[in-house]
């Protein structure tokens, strides 16, 4: 049977969905990397969990970060993939706060997960425009 309106859907049950999100997850938290231990005076390997990225999360699953938004719009989705995106803003978050790749973060919170920079000001008083006829002096 022929799918209307173009490819079938990848994931067809929240299930199979959240299923894909954890392994993403265990997949970045499972990372090392080898570092040259002075005491044991050889390499070592250690815990370097992988940030977590939207972008990296719908390549992990097999479909790009469009199709993992239009995903969020199905009512059944909405929940599983809500609670991956606040994983990963906490993930960007606490790298921001750690002090590395300030500037990657910022434009990752920014440009994926709505903050801003904004200043307000507030001011007190009136504010009197007077309007003349005429010249004016220089």
């Amino acid at each position: 049977m022929a799918h209307a309106g173009g490819r079938p859907v990848k994931y067809k049950t929240v299930e199979e969905l959240q299923k894909a999100i954890d392994e993403y997850f265990a997949f970045c938290d499972a990372r090392t990397k080898k570092i040259w231990d002075d005491d044991k005076q050889k390499e070592i390997m250690v815990s370097y969990p992988a940030p977590y990225t939207m972008h990296g999360l719908a390549r992990a699953m097999g479909i790009d970060r469009d199709t993992l938004i239009n995903y969020s719009h199905k009512e059944e989705f909405f929940g599983a993939i809500k609670a991956a995106r606040q994983k990963v803003a906490e993930d960007v978050e606490t790298r921001l706060m750690d002090g590395k790749a300030q500037a990657g973060a910022i434009f990752n919170l920014k440009n994926n997960f709505g903050w801003k920079d904004e200043q307000k000001h507030d001011i007190e008083g009136g504010l009197e425009v007077v309007f003349r006829r005429g010249k004016t002096k220089d």
